[in-house]
């Protein structure tokens, strides 16, 4: 079942370089992942609507992330929301391509929404109206 590597590493069968390549977590590791992410299925905007409905009903990536967003930022009664690992992970955005390409276009998109980025940091998005 293991995958063939395309990488040449001299000294190493196949199989140690592909131990080397690929990164295996433990059980345990695993579980808690997958725990917090029931998890999160779990958490809902006002209604209730669940963020794993907004996934699947909403396909526009962009327009989730205003969602959830603005559902945290709702929940702890502030005009911003840092956009961390739990905002994107809930509107179901996963890779480091597509978030890039998200904030793009809310950067785009109205003066109402502005992002404020920090080097090293997850960026700010801050609702004016």
């Amino acid at each position: 079942m293991a995958e063939s590597v395309d990488v040449d590493i001299p000294g190493l069968s196949d199989c140690d370089a592909t131990k080397l390549t690929t990164m295996n977590l433990s059980v345990k590791s695993k579980a808690r992942n997958l725990n917090q992410h029931q998890k999160r299925d779990q958490y809902f905007l006002k209604g209730p609507l669940s963020f794993n409905l907004i996934r699947q009903i909403i396909p526009d990536s962009t327009s989730r992330v205003i969602l959830v967003a603005m559902a945290f930022a709702d929940m702890a009664r502030e005009s911003n929301c840092i956009l961390s690992k739990k905002i994107w992970a809930c509107a179901g955005v996963k890779e480091p391509n597509q978030r890039r390409r998200i904030l793009a276009r809310l950067r785009k998109m109205s003066p109402e929404l502005v992002v404020q980025d920090r080097k090293g940091r997850p960026s700010i998005l801050n609702f004016s109206f």
